[in-house]
């Protein structure tokens, strides 16, 4: 188990840096390797995240996990499904995989998360000066870890795929709109039948309290 652990650790550095040639390492191994593992530690780490809050955020895991589980296999789904007709070779599981993967900074971050939470809880509160509002040092290693992560998933897409970098945007791209597409039409049907009703509502409660 603990070889497991660390083999796992060293997998997560090396795609981190040779995203490519450590997919292709770990699709030759098994479509699936280590893929639930690494997404439940996603989620467990990413709830816990910083440790001062971690009696309040362990009640979240059930959220994290229907979030990021839904996400992560629907992501890996439309990337298949608009994949195909561009001569993509992989399949449903080589996606969801990759799209697994490319989390790896994250999941590297949130142990340095864990270790910056000894520092103090000056390291993730956002202050203010001058207003000019002070970005902690946490929120600029989520911020590099999640460019960092949509880097690599054009990379581990694109092996699992058969693509060049640019066909693996392409595919991304594509899969990126269509979930956009499905977001926006039911909030604009919303809006479109409901809309008026919900700003009439508000505007009388505004009136009620003196606010309008």
């Amino acid at each position: 188990m603990q070889d497991r652990f660390i083999e796992a650790l060293q997998l997560c550095w090396q795609v981190c840096i040779k995203p490519r040639e450590t997919m292709r390492e770990v699709l030759d191994r098994d479509e699936k390797f280590l893929q639930y593992e690494l997404l439940i530690a996603f989620i467990v780490l990413s709830a816990i995240t910083p440790i001062y809050y971690i009696f309040f955020s362990v009640i979240l895991i059930p959220l994290y996990a229907l979030l990021f589980g839904v996400s992560t296999y629907f992501t890996a789904w439309l990337v298949w499904l608009t994949g195909k007709p561009m001569g993509g070779q992989g399949s449903f599981n080589a996606l969801a995989t990759a799209v697994v993967w490319s989390c790896a900074p994250a999941i590297l971050g949130t142990f340095v998360g864990l270790a910056m939470s000894f520092g103090g809880p000056g390291l993730f509160a956002l202050g203010a000066g001058d207003g000019i509002i002070s970005i902690s040092l946490y929120d600029w290693l989520q911020l590099i870890l999640m460019l960092w992560s949509f880097k690599l998933i054009i990379f581990t897409v694109a092996e699992a795929q058969g693509f060049t970098f640019w066909r693996s945007v392409a595919n991304l791209s594509i899969s990126t709109l269509i979930m956009l597409a499905i977001v926006a039409v039911p909030l604009l049907l919303f809006w479109v039948f409901f809309g008026a009703t919900l700003m009439s509502n508000l505007a009388s409660m505004l009136g009620t309290l003196g606010l309008d």
